[in-house]
């Protein structure tokens, strides 16, 4: 037995279609068929489309509708027989009474294998003319990919891909090349539309092999970004000493901006030693002194040496308060006990501190960014270089 389908029949309901069981055997048999294989190929170009935009699919389900051609009858009856009975309701609820009425008095019966394979074949003409320019492609495998293009991967497409861009808005409709512009900023859209107009189809001599190479990559790459962006999520309550190990995951995939942007908004802790030398200073100096000491005592190596220099220089009188503090620590047992244990929490509370200064500072911005840029491209060609 195939898997069930659903097709619709007309209904004494005038707000409803009436939804019957079918068996997919009874419609297309036998999927391994090459040509019925084509015909499942064709009809999912309009589930891509529904994936990608309901309103897109109920818009041309209301221009076949309105048109009411043989091909346009054939289409809204094979929409009704194949499409999952919960994607049919709600595109039928998003019809007006009328047109709802007219399908119903469209739909009657069942269409025969050689009918059903038309009728598809009109449906997948109808989407790939919906959403790709005239000028466009004839390679199935880069309109199924356009076309299952989502508005947020294409807009970060344009974004990091600017020679490929204008290509991509030459493929489009300008419907669908209209909303990606509409969630770029002001300049990021003229600058796109300026390079748009100037794009000549002769120019590729590929068939577009090279772009649809990289729009490939970077859709695959993208489809690891929920991933990604719990990682972003995590960095703001990760422990500090293992923070390194989230941001290693997004430089093997190169993501750079990801990175900038979760650095920039939590400050690496193991870059806190390469702050200007004048703002960690001032952080030392405003750090609770009973903090602070139990900070210094926790901490080991250069970052320690950094810290302590940063506000306490040796020979100064500040130094000599903090090593007679120092002494204080070595005959006191017990709060070295303390202090040993709490030695994460002690770095974490003190990176978070660094943190919140930084997210209202707007004096060192351009210095945090540099050190973040630089620490970015550092991580990301180690791991390119690896690979």
């Amino acid at each position: 037995m195939g898997a069930r389908k659903l097709n619709i029949i007309k209904s004494n309901d005038q707000s409803n279609l009436k939804l019957v069981e079918k068996t997919s055997d009874e419609v297309l048999v036998k999927e391994e068929n090459p040509i019925l294989k084509k015909a499942k190929d064709d009809f999912d170009r309009f589930n891509t489309l529904y994936a990608r935009s309901q309103m897109d699919a109920v818009l041309l389900i209301k221009k076949w509708i309105s048109q009411s051609s043989s091909n346009d009858v054939s289409a809204l009856k094979a929409v009704g027989q194949q499409l999952e009975s919960d994607f049919l309701t709600s595109i039928f609820n998003k019809l007006n009474s009328n047109e709802r009425e007219i399908w119903k008095q469209k739909v009657d019966g069942f269409l025969s294998g050689v009918e059903l394979l038309h009728a598809n074949q009109f449906i997948s003409e109808e989407v790939v003319r919906d959403s790709i320019a005239p000028q466009g492609v004839s390679d199935m495998e880069l309109i199924d990919l356009l076309l299952s293009l989502e508005v947020e991967t294409a807009v970060n497409f344009v974004k990091e891909n600017k020679n490929e861009a204008k290509i991509l808005l030459n493929l489009l409709q300008p419907r669908l090349g209209g909303k990606i512009l509409d969630k770029l900023e002001i300049d990021e859209s003229k600058e796109l539309i300026g390079q748009s107009l100037m794009f000549d189809f002769h120019s590729v001599t590929d068939e577009f092999k090279l772009f649809k190479s990289v729009l490939s990559a970077f859709v695959e790459k993208s489809k690891k970004k929920p991933f990604n962006l719990k990682i972003l999520q995590m960095l703001p309550s990760f422990n500090p000493n293992k923070e390194k190990m989230l941001y290693n995951v997004l430089a093997k995939e190169n993501l750079k901006t990801d990175m900038m942007s979760a650095a920039n908004a939590n400050f690496p802790s193991e870059l806190i030693g390469e702050l200007p030398v004048d703002l960690l200073k001032a952080l030392m100096q405003k750090y609770p002194a009973d903090i602070r000491i139990q900070l210094l005592a926790s901490v080991e190596g250069s970052m320690k040496n950094t810290l302590l220099s940063s506000f306490a220089e040796v020979g100064s009188a500040a130094r000599e308060m903090i090593d007679l503090e120092f002494e204080n620590l070595e005959n006191d047992q017990g709060m070295k006990a303390r202090i040993n244990s709490q030695k994460s929490q002690l770095w974490f509370d003190f990176v978070k501190y660094i943190r919140n200064f930084l997210k209202d500072d707007e004096k060192y911005t351009t210095d945090i960014e540099l050190i973040v840029s630089s620490w970015v491209d550092s991580m990301c060609s180690s791991e390119s270089q690896a690979a």
